[in-house]
């Protein structure tokens, strides 16, 4: 079938081309893919969907959006039902305010919640500093990051933090950190020998 566009509840579903396998309960899309649902879009160049599971693959140029972030990648399972994806690949987040980008190997995204789960070299960048870690989880709606494993929070100004994990509210600039790690400005170095909790506004570290 050839240029497709088809709308069922909520969802509306265009493509240039697509495929029906009767024997596997799948459809396949191919060509400009577009997959609306209220606030959330999803964008590929082919999709394989499910009918029975409600579980769709999308590859090529991928980008998932909703109302507060834009997420991009080679390739992203689709659970319809759980509003779940799952980037087995490189993805890129962006708010669509533009006042944040977060990166990673590989990751999961709840439209339901508005949060990222990502692991292996994250990174979340904004106008005022860097934060990486081995995993992290952001919310879009809550700003709040909570990052775990070699933490390293850099500032703008200077200021450095390195711990096991760390909590930041992007909101009111505000880090808590836990076990052994260190916080430096200006050259100045605090070693933190003990593993309590230390909460403090970043540009007082």
């Amino acid at each position: 079938i050839g240029n497709v566009h088809l709308i069922q509840d909520s969802t509306d579903l265009r493509a240039r081309q697509a495929t029906q396998f009767l024997d596997r309960e799948e459809l396949l899309f191919e060509g400009a893919v577009e997959i609306a649902d209220g606030v959330d879009t999803l964008n590929a160049r082919t999709v394989t969907y499910g009918s029975r599971t409600r579980v769709g693959r999308a590859e090529g140029d991928v980008r998932l959006a909703d109302d507060e972030a834009e997420l991009f990648s080679n390739s992203v399972t689709h659970f319809r039902s759980e509003g779940r994806a799952e980037f087995d690949e490189p993805v890129r987040l962006v708010e669509r305010d533009g006042s944040a980008v977060l990166t990673s190997e590989r990751g999961r995204y709840l439209s339901g919640t508005k949060e990222a789960f990502f692991r292996d070299n994250v990174r979340l960048v904004d106008s005022l500093s860097v934060l990486t870690s081995e995993r992290g989880r952001y919310g879009t709606e809550d700003k709040r990051a909570d990052f775990s494993g070699n933490v390293r929070l850099r500032h703008r100004q200077s200021t450095r933090v390195e711990a096991d994990s760390l909590t930041h509210f992007r909101t009111t600039e505000v880090s808590g950190a836990r076990g052994d790690g260190l916080g430096e400005r200006g050259g100045g170095r605090r070693d933190d020998e003990d593993a309590e909790p230390d909460t403090t506004r970043r540009t007082l570290l």
